[in-house]
Parts: structure tokens; sequence; C-alpha cells
């Protein structure tokens, strides 16, 4: 078992058009995104198939530190490790990123001078990845939690192309990279629905139906987490920590709610791209964009009395599928916030009114104003009512 977690620089753009399904719209979000930015840590935990870690391993006396002696056992008996966290070559001056994702991973931890003069070489990393034995393989099975982006960031690691623009070919490379995988925030919600309706409320065990209960509508992993009594090593919203935790946190749930047996068809499941309904109508989306325009009109600030114009694109105040704004437990597509980003001082232009992400905001919003000059870089052009092939432009180093 390989629970993983990834940390990334947030949402800064978004795709405009009719689509057919939530998990449509989603995936088009996710896509984009994922082509345009880059992963910043990567966590994985190893597990064996019943959650058990890897026994205490004798050392050479001689090699016992303070930090990998193994209290409560005598001898030379050390913790081997299980949990590995890698962090990834990311310059807040040179690379795209959502101001307020960044902020929150400075408030965890995160280094990014060190990220920008020390970090892992993804396309490096990437070609490891695939020769170390834990993708592409049938014995292997990947958890993650709220999993889209997470899972995408690998395969972009390991295929170094843009994601296919077919939702459908794109499940068809998670199927290859990962065979087996489950996603932790899938399986509560399906645990939820199965609790209302009277023909499946038999698949969730006593104890899971207090535990669901008991849980109301939160659906984060610390909630989770929480509510199953799974402690924490390490940070939360680090990599590394939130691979451990969503392993345990699968393990509960699975014991716990699920009586050791989960059903087969949650297997490759991912939360937001799988068993969600049809988007907002297209007479749904028009009405809310007509009256988001209509209150931005209005709006003037500043002394110089500019007025604060939003693209329609960015007044977008619809939401086309119940997934949360940040990664963890907030969401991941954005609902009425605006999708903006930032970019560091490299040249690399932001994109501005009119273009295919709206306008951008101010260093407070939930972009962070950038140093570009508001033009529209050439691969970003809309294509067929949602983002085309994107390639991250090449500024300056």
């Amino acid at each position: 078992m390989a629970p993983q977690d990834t940390e990334f620089p947030g949402v800064v753009a978004r795709p405009m058009g009719e689509f057919t399904t939530k998990a449509s719209y989603h995936y088009q979000t996710l896509r984009c995104n994922v082509d345009l930015l880059k992963i910043i840590q990567l966590g994985i935990t190893l597990f064996s198939m019943d959650g058990d870690i890897p026994p205490a391993q004798p050392i050479e006396t001689s090699n016992l530190t303070q930090t990998n002696r193994l209290p409560g056992y005598q001898g030379n008996l050390v913790m081997c490790p299980c949990t590995w966290q890698f962090n990834f070559e990311f310059s807040t001056d040179a690379d795209m990123y959502n101001s307020d994702s960044i902020s929150m991973l400075k408030k965890q931890g995160a280094d990014f001078e060190k990220h920008a003069t020390a970090g892992i070489d993804p396309v490096e990393f990437g070609s490891l990845l695939i020769t170390s034995g834990l993708a592409l393989s049938d014995d292997v099975t990947w958890l993650s939690f709220h999993s889209g982006y997470d899972f995408a960031y690998l395969i972009k690691l390991m295929w170094a192309q843009p994601l296919p623009m077919d939702e459908e070919q794109y499940r068809k490379l998670v199927k290859i990279f990962f065979p087996n995988l489950y996603d932790v925030k899938f399986i509560l919600r399906q645990a939820q629905r199965f609790l209302m309706n009277p023909s499946q409320r038999a698949q969730v065990s006593q104890a899971g139906v207090g535990i669901i209960s008991s849980l109301g509508t939160k659906s984060g992993l610390q909630d989770l987490a929480d509510e199953l009594g799974c402690q924490r090593t390490g940070t939360q919203h680090t990599a590394g920590s939130d691979a451990w935790l969503t392993g345990q946190v699968f393990w509960q749930m699975r014991n716990k709610i699920f009586d050791g047996q989960l059903p087969e068809d949650m297997n490759g499941q991912m939360w937001g791209l799988t068993g969600v309904g049809a988007p907002a109508s297209a007479t749904s989306q028009a009405a809310v964009l007509a009256q988001a325009q209509n209150q931005a009109q209005g709006q003037v600030q500043g002394t110089n009395g500019q007025q604060n114009s939003m693209s329609q694109g960015n007044m977008m105040g619809f939401h086309t599928g119940a997934t949360p704004t940040l990664h963890r437990g907030e969401p991941s597509t954005p609902t009425g916030q605006q999708a903006s980003l930032h970019v560091g001082q490299s040249g690399t232009p932001n994109p501005g009114p009119g273009g295919p992400y709206g306008a951008h905001t101010q260093h407070h919003g939930q972009g962070g104003g950038g140093h570009g000059g508001g033009q529209q870089h050439p691969s970003m052009q809309q294509h067929g009512g949602v983002f085309g092939q994107f390639q991250h432009p090449q500024g300056p180093k």
C-alpha cells in the first residue's frame, strides 16, 4: 500500500463553456492548472497490505543516534523509515502560483529559498519513479485523499507531456500508471450515500453509522482522522505527514465503517472526477454571470476613481461541483472566489482582463497580483469552450 499526498501552488485558472457533467468541468479545471503549474512536495508512505509498517531493524551500535533510536527497545534496534517527503524545484520568482496557497505552505514551514536552490529536478524524479516498482504495477495499491490533483501531478512527473484533452483518455492513463487506487474522500462520500439509501445501508457497519453521524458536515482529512482516533505524525499540510495520516485513516475507515471489506467498485474512483452529476445549466450560468457583471459595473475603488471591473470569466460565481477551494478539506476547484495567479519577477506574463483567466487580483486577493502587464500569452488561448493545450510560459531564468 502506498498512501501519497502532494502540495502544489493552488488553482490559478478555470475553464469556461458548456460541460456535459460536473466531472468534465472538474477535469478541465484540473488539466489546465496541472499543465501550467509545478508540484512543490510529494509524500509517500509504504505499508503492508494489512496496514503494517516495517519492523525495527538492527544496525551497528556505532551508528545509533538520538533520532533513530527506538524508544522502549534495548540494544541496537532502530526504526525503519516508511515515509519519505520529496521537495521539488520551485521558485516564487519564476513560477506561477496562487498566493493564498503559498502563504499557507509557508505557515506550515515550507522553505521556498531551499526549494529554489536545492529542490529535486522533477524530470529526473519522474524517470526514477517509473523504474521504482511503485508505478505501473498491479501489486501496488495507491491511497490518497481527494486525489484528482495528487495523481495528476504524479502522471505529469512520469509522462512529461500535457495531460490529455479528453477526460476518458486521462482515466485510461491513470489506470495504466496506477492500476489500483483508493480515494479516502470518495470512500467517505460513498458511505454517506449508502446511509441515505435503504437498500445499501447494510454495507455500513453499526460503528460506521455512529462515526458518520458524529462527523456531520465535516469532511477534511484531519476531521476524519480526529473522528477515527488517528494520530498525526508531523505537521499538517506537509506532504509526508498527510501521506502517513491518509494511510492511517484508510485502515480505520475500512475496519470500522466497512467491517474490514471495502466494496470492490471503489477501486479506481477519484472524488470530483467520478460519482458526480450534471453541471449547472447554460441558463443558470448565464443568469449568474449577468448578475455578477451588473454588480461589478458599479464598483469603484481607489483615489483615482478607477473602476474595479471584472471579466466575465473572473466573475463566474456558479459552481459545477461540490469540491472544496483549497486542496485539503478546502476547495480544489474555485467556487465564488476569483481564480487567479501570481507570477514572479521573471517576466512571465500575467493573464489580464479579457484573457482566459479573467482579471488578476490584488496582493490580498485569491491569487495575489503579479508583475506582468496583463498580456495574454499565445499558449493560453481558449479552445473549444475549454482551455487549450497549455505549455508553461518560459520566462528568463
